[in-house]
């Protein structure tokens, strides 16, 4: 409600809330219809195998996404035959359409607060179903053609080196957010548990190997049983002390991330 009066700017914020609770309530009598099979945790010895389809799964019958609001959403009533031309598509890891689409079928969403509806599985579903994401990229971001690459920053000099707050009065803390993936790995939707102990290693042994002012700990979230120094996750004492200092995650509750599948076998493989 809150991102949609920040978006939108209602001229009659009163009518906007009204007409918000209205299509909660309207959208809360009819549950969504699951159109895929529930999303099972991936093998751990193999890439996960395609969901089989269901009968409104099959091939030229796209889901009924009458009702949705996403952009996977959109794009498929734009082009009816971005289904058909990708139904039953599967990256050399394993990845299926399915599971790209899941969040934006299994998710109605609101008119008001549009969601993308899909998720890439590996680094080949940006081309596997390059037809789909490219659709979608080009509702969500109108002047960013298919041609267009992400435009990179590597020059460290270029950092305004001034103080956001220099005198103290209102900024708390300042973090900065860095997401990294593996060639050859699923990303977190789709991997198996192997796969996300696999990256928990990697990147422990690779931060834990820097030196001087860079040098730090790794600590398993609690419950973890991955990391083989502590087996049961970190000290409840150190969990406090991370929480305090706003480090430490949590479970991610929403039913976009539930639905893409990011929070399987959670808190395995997951740290500070």
């Amino acid at each position: 409600l809150v991102q949609g009066m920040m978006v939108q700017q209602p001229e009659d914020p009163l009518a906007f809330i009204a007409a918000f609770v209205a299509e909660e309530k309207s959208s809360n009598l009819k549950p969504a219809t699951v159109l895929l099979t529930p999303m099972a945790s991936p093998p751990a010895t193999a890439p996960a195998e395609a969901v089989p389809p269901t009968p409104s799964d099959a091939p030229g019958s796209a889901p009924d996404m009458t009702g949705h609001h996403s952009l996977l959403a959109e794009a498929l009533r734009r082009d009816p035959s971005l289904y058909s031309r990708l139904f039953g598509r599967t990256t050399k890891l394993g990845v299926s359409f399915e599971q790209v689409i899941r969040p934006g079928v299994d998710i109605r969403g609101h008119r008001m607060i549009r969601t993308v509806g899909l998720v890439a599985g590996d680094a080949e579903s940006f081309t596997a179903f390059g037809p789909l994401f490219d659709a979608v990229v080009a509702l969500k971001c109108p002047h960013f053609g298919a041609s267009d690459r992400q435009p990179l920053f590597r020059d460290a000099g270029r950092v305004d080196a001034d103080r956001i707050d220099p005198y103290g009065g209102h900024v708390v803390s300042v973090q900065m957010r860095m997401h990294r993936n593996l060639v050859g790995l699923r990303f977190p939707s789709a991997c198996s548990s192997d796969e996300r102990r696999e990256v928990e290693r990697v990147f422990a042994k690779a931060l834990l190997d820097l030196t001087d002012r860079f040098h730090g700990s790794y600590f398993p979230l609690p419950g973890s049983g991955s990391y083989p120094t502590e087996l049961e996750g970190m000290a409840p004492e150190k969990a406090a002390e991370l929480e305090d200092k706003r480090f430490l995650f949590h479970e991610p509750d929403s039913s976009i991330a539930v639905a893409s599948g990011i929070s399987r076998d959670w808190p395995d493989a997951r740290g500070v």
